[in-house]
């Protein structure tokens, strides 16, 4: 929720895909551990960095869109991204779902309460920290005034696009998480 009013609150773009980075922090996270022998500590961030790679792919193609287009051309590229990993049968198993092994050798949800509470604190600092920032700044007055931010020598499809993707890669964490949480996706 941070992550997604991180970029609809600050740029006025709503990401109607926002699942789909989600889902490719997951299906890359588990993929990695499952196919490659990774670590999901180490597959998690790697997820991450695939949706935060995407994010940024699809926010220099439709950010300068703006408005509802951008918003509904996530949400295509999600819908896409949907029946590509459910005809990927030999990849993800298809609609079968593809199991991944968990994070914990444990039965009980105490310890993954811990480790998401950690990551949501970690994410509100990194979110906060950037907010504060002359980034920050540059996304505010975006989502305030786009004209007049770019009149005062703001790169607003600078901003937006690192907005987007800062967005899509934290999405991308906790579909990881996600992944080995509930271990099937």
């Amino acid at each position: 929720a941070m992550a997604f009013d991180f970029t609809a609150g600050f740029i006025n773009i709503v990401n109607f895909g926002y699942a789909a980075f989600w889902g490719v922090g997951a299906y890359v996270s588990a993929l990695l551990v499952v196919r490659l022998g990774w670590s999901p500590w180490l597959a998690m961030p790697a997820g991450a960095l695939a949706a935060g790679v995407l994010g940024f792919l699809l926010g220099l193609l439709t950010i300068r869109l703006g408005g509802i287009f951008a918003s509904c051309m996530t949400w295509f590229v999600a819908l896409a991204l949907m029946t590509i990993a459910g005809n990927l049968v030999e990849l993800t198993n298809g609609h079968a779902g593809l199991t991944s092994p968990l994070l914990l050798d444990t039965t009980r949800n105490w310890p993954y309460f811990y480790l998401i509470l950690g990551e949501v604190l970690a994410i509100y600092v990194l979110l906060m920290a950037i907010i504060r920032s002359r980034v920050g700044l540059a996304f505010r007055a975006i989502g305030q005034d786009l004209e007049a931010a770019g009149s005062s020598g703001v790169d607003a499809v600078r901003y937006k696009v690192l907005n987007f993707t800062i967005s899509c890669a934290i999405a991308g964490l906790i579909g990881g998480f996600y992944a080995h949480f509930i271990g099937v996706l």
